[in-house]
């Protein structure tokens, strides 16, 4: 059981959560753009773009990146 608990807790592959009007991108290395209208995420390997208008990051946090915005387009590459 607290093996699970510290996997958990410790993890370190990104996920992204993509919801109606946010993406949710947990364990991101950087932002690489930033604008209204895209935003490009390094990940472990992975390039994430988020495409739309009015793009906000709502929360910045060492390990968690919220964009908010009309969202038209997410990809990962």
């Amino acid at each position: 059981m607290f093996r699970n608990l510290r996997n958990y807790v410790k993890e370190d592959k990104y996920k992204i959560n993509i919801m109606d009007d946010y993406v949710d991108v947990l364990n991101y290395q950087k932002i690489l753009v930033f604008d209204d209208n895209n935003i490009v995420v390094e990940l472990d390997k992975k390039t994430l773009t988020i495409k739309g208008t009015s793009l906000i990051i709502n929360k910045l946090m060492n390990n968690e990146l919220l964009i908010k915005g009309n969202i038209c387009l997410v990809e990962i590459r």
